[in-house]
């Protein structure tokens, strides 16, 4: 179980996605749909050619209490 709980969270976090664990799925639903509810979609165009390398991503933003959720790294392609 535990092996399981620690690659959902390392999948989670490399993804930019969340990972709820310990809860009942009543409880886990109405966190998702709210969390799909306030997602937003960032395009970006990068400086270089697509190199099909994976390249590190960050995401600021100049607002409190956000939550930003990215993956770790992205692939140009």
């Amino acid at each position: 179980v535990r092996q399981g709980v620690h690659f959902q969270q390392e999948a989670s976090r490399a993804t930019g996605g969340q990972a709820f664990q310990g809860r009942k799925i009543e409880e886990s639903v109405p966190l998702l749909l709210n969390a799909i509810r306030g997602q937003w979609a960032l395009g970006l165009v990068p400086p270089q050619a697509l190199d099909q390398k994976m390249h590190s991503l960050a995401i600021k933003s100049p607002e409190k209490n956000v939550q930003i959720s990215a993956p770790a790294k992205i692939l140009l392609q």
